[in-house]
């Protein structure tokens, strides 16, 4: 492999496996908090332009400094809002990417900075993203993307996984303002209007507190309808 371009740029990320035909050049899209081969991202556009071309996209920038530090190695989601949402893993869940508009990190405020870089691949003569000098693979049922480096908790969970080469593509496309991310219960009353699964809509199972339904949670917190 020959190191591509060190300059920061805006990359589209595709998934890259010719032998996978039902994935092969699907887009890596970012939503719920993780990323996912295919499907629509979770993007939140600028208020003066709600139908941004973006809308539904996933924009990655780098590689340029992380929160952890100043090493060239750190990928984020280029959005507008200035506090950030960066590509890390959690060391155990895998891909994810930050909190939008805080300082916070993830819900449980704990992250790994992630060592990327961007490659020429000599096998697919396509620039490619990789972490930690790995390449990436997509799980069954769900489509979940984990970096190959975090293989022994992958397999280990048994899931039927498909690796790829994720190829960056160039883009100008303009950034969208964040992206939504789910969050636990606990973390939502806290902070409600960060999350994805919006102010304490207690739908999810095992999300709502112990004892009380969904429907007995809305009338309590007089919350007639969950985004």
């Amino acid at each position: 492999m020959v190191s591509a371009v060190s300059a920061a740029k805006s990359y589209m990320p595709y998934i890259w496996n010719n032998t996978a035909l039902d994935l092969h050049n699907l887009p890596v899209q970012a939503r719920f908090g993780r990323f996912y081969a295919g499907g629509d991202a979770d993007t939140v556009c600028p208020t003066s332009d709600p139908d941004c071309y973006s809308s539904n996209k996933t924009i990655l920038y780098g590689p340029t400094a992380s929160k952890y530090d100043d090493k060239p190695e750190a990928f984020w989601l280029s959005i507008l809002d200035p506090q950030g949402q960066e590509v890390v893993t959690d060391g155990v869940l895998g891909f994810e990417y930050t909190l939008p508009k805080t300082d916070l990190v993830l819900p449980d405020d704990y992250a790994v900075n992630t060592p990327f870089h961007v490659d020429l691949d000599d096998f697919s003569n396509q620039t490619v993203l990789r972490y930690n000098g790995n390449d990436f693979v997509t799980c069954e049922p769900d489509g979940i993307i984990w970096p190959l480096a975090m293989g022994n908790i992958v397999y280990a969970g048994g899931f039927k996984c498909t690796p790829f080469k994720m190829r960056l593509e160039e883009t100008d496309a303009q950034p969208v303002e964040y992206y939504k991310r789910d969050c636990d219960y606990g973390f939502r009353v806290a902070h409600p209007n960060l999350c994805l699964n919006g102010p304490m809509c207690c739908g999810i199972p095992g999300d709502c507190p112990k004892g009380i339904s969904g429907d007995d949670f809305k009338k309590m917190h007089n919350i007639t309808e969950c985004p």
